[in-house]
């Protein structure tokens, strides 16, 4: 466990959220979602990692979690601009509304432009002003951090070798992002 920017101990391995228990049919089994909530939960493992792309896993993770405190666990979405996902900011303030209500939260933890250095992925996040977007949502309270994550270490090069175009919002709030690198 680590103090960080979150301000309490978090394990050094996370919850990656993408394949939870499924049945035959494609349906998510409860009870064995549950389950390996309440053991992660009970062993110290309250970093759930989620995404509105995972196909309604945050429905699941949403129930899993409503019996705990908010301020117990860390919850990470992301949000990806890759080719033929979410292409305008309205789509992206969708995609994010029903991030919280699928996870029956407020606010996350983290959110996460997800799979940045895919193919048009970094020229679609700078046309639409994500970074003022996500600058928005953490001035409103509605995420307390983000960054973005990878793939790829050689395409994270074409994204940390160039500026960002960061803006304050009011005084003292200026984005601060997060490397994040997904195997």
């Amino acid at each position: 466990m680590e103090n960080n920017i979150f301000g309490r101990p978090i394990p050094r391995l996370g919850f990656g959220c993408m394949r939870l228990p499924e049945s035959q049919d494609g349906e998510y089994i409860e009870e064995e979602c549950r389950q390996m909530f309440d053991y992660a939960m009970a062993h110290g493992l309250n970093y759930f990692d989620s995404a509105w792309h995972y196909i309604e896993n945050q429905l699941m993770i949403g129930k899993c979690l409503a019996k705990y405190p908010r301020e117990s666990y860390i919850l990470v979405g992301k949000l990806c601009f890759t080719n033929g996902t979410l292409e305008t900011r309205e789509a992206a303030l969708e995609a994010f509304e029903k991030e919280l209500r699928d996870a029956r939260t407020d606010y996350m933890d983290l959110e996460l432009i997800h799979t940045l250095g895919s193919p048009g992925s970094l020229q679609r996040v700078d046309d639409l002003d994500i970074w003022g977007f996500m600058q928005e949502l953490k001035v409103q309270g509605r995420i307390r951090h983000w960054g973005f994550s990878y793939h790829s270490t050689r395409r994270s090069k074409r994204c940390l070798t160039r500026p960002i175009p960061l803006k304050p919002l009011c005084p003292g709030h200026f984005g601060m992002p997060l490397l994040l690198t997904a195997f």
